[in-house]
Order: C-alpha cells, then structure tokens, then sequence
C-alpha cells in the first residue's frame, strides 16, 4: 500500500499502481530469475537507500504507464496539528477530568484540549500555532466533527480513536444520548472516514 504522506505518496504514487521498473531494473525479468522470497528480499533492497537519494519508479495505471521521482526519506511536513489519539468524551466536564489524569505526559506530547468556549475559527488558529505538535486530542464529538469539517487538523497520523463510556449522574453515556451519539457517528464517518477506509485508525471503547 502506499502511505499518502510517505515518499511515495508525496511523490504521486497511488495505490494499485504496479511497478515495472526501479531504476534501471525491470521487475518482470527480475522477479522470475530466482525464488520468489529471494525476489522479494531483493526488490526491497533495490527501494532501500540513503535518506536524501533520488529513487526512479516506473509504473502502469490502468492503462497508463508514468515515471515518478521520489525522494527517499522525505517527510510530510504539516501546517495543522495531526493527531496520533483522538479522546472524546460526553461532556466538557469530563474532558477535564480525562486531561487531569494524562496531566503527566503534557509536557513529552502537548495535549489539545479542545473543549473550552473558544469558537471553531480561533480553535482552529491554535491548532496551526500552539498545538501544532499536539499529539493527542481531548474533545466532546461535535466540536470535534465541526473542527474536522473546517480542516482544522490533519488526519494522516490518526492511529486511535478513543470513546470514553463514563457514565454520568444521570446513568447517561455518550453512546446512549442521541445529540452526542449522532455528533459521534457524524464525526466517524463524515470527519475521520479516510483514516478507517485505510485501516490506518482504530476505535476503541473505553
């Protein structure tokens, strides 16, 4: 698969293109001259090379046939924070108690604590600033799904998707609400689809 902030992503490739030739080797003679786990081990070692070295890669899409430059080791550099852990919680006041509790890894990765009285436009300001390198999000759904709507955050890192089931004084969970159940489905399939298309992300239940 191709990773649409890795090299090759960044270079144009896209996934199912089959590669036909790397360099000046092509693939059709190089794979049915030896073993197939040999071919394999070979064929990562021709993709492998110093950060920095220009990697050519001729490939068929479709019908098409295209050449693509890529830069091994490149790096996606993002101007909005990209979240690694979303948390989403019922309600404002269990966000708080949620970042209390993960008080301690602030300093080793900031936490954005998206769940205060600031408006969309200037939560989204700060994510491009002070959290840019914000890690991991604390939030309720929809200010979440509002803030994912704007493009205020980058979802290409997203590896969890954590919802809190506390249960509040009133035997409520944010499943078992429908505003904050509605927010939540809204957030995953309209907000954060591409990352569990990919099977890059994971939900969990907490």
């Amino acid at each position: 698969s191709v990773l649409s902030k890795g090299p090759a992503g960044i270079a144009g490739l896209q996934k199912g293109d089959e590669i036909l030739q790397i360099n000046d080797t092509k693939m059709k003679s190089f794979v049915s001259s030896g073993r197939i786990a040999d071919r394999i081990a070979d064929v990562s070692a021709l993709i492998r090379g110093e950060a920095g070295s220009e990697l050519i890669l001729r490939v068929k899409r479709e019908e098409q046939k295209l050449t693509f430059s890529v830069m091994r080791g490149q790096k996606f550099e993002c101007p909005r924070a990209a979240p690694v852990v979303i948390i989403v919680c019922i309600s404002a006041a269990r966000c708080r108690e949620v970042a209390e509790n993960l008080a301690e890894f602030d300093k080793e990765c900031p936490l954005a604590r998206l769940y205060g009285q600031l408006k969309p436009k200037l939560y989204q300001k700060v994510l491009e600033d002070k959290l840019r390198l914000s890690r991991v999000f604390i939030s309720t759904p929809g200010k979440l799904f509002t803030l994912a709507e704007k493009g205020a955050f980058d979802i290409h890192a997203l590896r969890y998707l954590i919802v809190d089931l506390w249960v509040d004084s009133k035997a409520r969970t944010l499943t078992t609400m429908m505003e904050t159940r509605s927010d939540l489905l809204s957030l995953i399939f309209r907000g954060l689809w591409p990352s569990f298309e990919e099977k890059q992300a994971t939900l969990a239940f907490f």
